[in-house]
């Protein structure tokens, strides 16, 4: 599967420096984005856009697009042939998706396009086109690199978020998952900084 960046905005520090300059009435400045970004201020980041042509499975589809900031266009399954589907790397799961993509196959050849999407396991791969101002992209990656997602969102958003990096180091550069503020409780990283935080509170004796 394919992570593409299509179009972002033009020398977006410059642009992005510029309106942060206004709140503050300051001179425009690098500077003053980290700062407005650091103090969570991320409105004026919604004046820049990234585009990114990705493949991704049904599965993964109807979980990102319920980040509904976002913009999508995705392969219509009505009028053209799903050809690739996403395998797992589990023996027994993906005997079952290469099953169903050979009944989808048959089921096309008799009835077309339209009848046999039916038939279409949620590992079926669709190309799609993401457009997110920068403020949604940001709010998006923490919790995707979540390694409580699933696998195949976090690999998409981790390279989503390389891309993304490439382009605009200066806005992308410190993302990282939410594990310092999560409260799941389920989590290997939560219940590791939970153990500690126990433990520095009983060396403390505040915890007893």
């Amino acid at each position: 599967m394919t992570v593409e960046l299509i179009d972002i905005t033009e020398n977006p520090m410059k642009k992005l420096a510029n309106i942060a300059a206004v709140c503050y009435k300051t001179q425009p400045s690098k500077k003053v984005v980290k700062k407005i970004i650091k103090l969570g201020h991320l409105s004026v980041l919604e004046h820049c856009y990234a585009t990114l042509r990705v493949q991704m499975s049904v599965a993964c589809l109807l979980q990102i697009t319920r980040h509904r900031h976002f913009s999508f266009t995705v392969q219509s399954s009505r009028h053209t042939e799903l050809k690739d589907a996403h395998y797992t790397g589990d023996a027994v799961v993906d005997k079952a998706i290469a099953k169903q993509m050979e009944i989808y196959q048959e089921v096309l050849k008799k009835c077309g396009p339209e009848k046999a999407l039916y038939c279409l396991p949620k590992a079926a791969v669709y190309d799609v086109y993401i457009t997110g101002n920068f403020r949604t992209w940001l709010e998006y990656f923490p919790k995707r690199l979540c390694l409580r997602a699933m696998d195949e969102h976090r690999w998409l958003a981790q390279e989503m978020l390389r891309v993304l990096k490439e382009a605009c180091p200066e806005i992308f550069e410190t993302v990282r998952p939410m594990c310092k503020t999560c409260k799941e409780t389920n989590c290997a990283v939560i219940q590791r900084r939970m153990e500690r935080e126990d433990r520095e509170l009983l060396d403390d004796g505040k915890l007893v």
